[in-house]
């Protein structure tokens, strides 16, 4: 798991993914400020981990729908969904957009438009940094951006020593 791989909601809930809590923080935080976020970095930096480990950290107090394919189009049809749930801020209901580079921009920016007024409504997605120019709404969403500390190149490392041979003594060489 950890030599990398689409991370999906499975491994959260499988407990594969290490926690985050600084980046948790931001995006809650950019959540809470405009209603939508995108967690952007380069491939393999833990977007889609942090999305789904969010979403599972959340799950009592907002009803998440993964968004696997949909287009523009489609977006009254969420929107629909999201009023026949009665979103609102007290029961918020939330759409994950994994990779919105790849296929999801066009959903991505029809839904911050409809959904943008409208409280209750959360939009998280992941993007890498180099997808971020098709995001035309972007001044009015938050960006998280994964980065590697000291504290969980450790964690991984502590976590890979027992099931392999490592070819480094101590996690400090590997991560610099």
């Amino acid at each position: 798991f950890y030599e990398g791989v689409d991370v999906a909601p499975g491994h959260v809930a499988a407990g594969l993914v290490m926690e985050r809590p600084d980046l948790m923080v931001e995006v809650a935080a950019g959540l809470q400020r405009q209603r939508r976020a995108l967690i952007t970095g380069p491939s393999g930096s833990g977007k889609s981990a942090a999305a789904w480990l969010f979403a599972y950290e959340n799950r009592h107090a907002i009803r998440w729908f993964r968004l696997r394919r949909a287009t523009a189009d489609q977006a009254h049809l969420l929107v629909q969904l999201a009023r026949s749930l009665e979103a609102s801020p007290e029961r918020a209901v939330g759409f994950v957009l994994d990779d919105v580079g790849r296929d999801l921009g066009g959903i991505w920016e029809a839904l911050a438009d409809e959904l943008g007024h409208t409280p209750g409504v959360l939009l998280l997605g992941t993007i890498r940094e180099e997808d971020l120019f098709l995001i035309s709404s972007l001044a009015s969403t938050a960006l998280a951006r994964p980065a590697l500390d000291a504290e969980l190149a450790e964690r991984i490392w502590l976590a890979l020593r027992p099931e392999r041979e490592l070819a480094f003594l101590h996690w400090r060489e590997p991560f610099e």
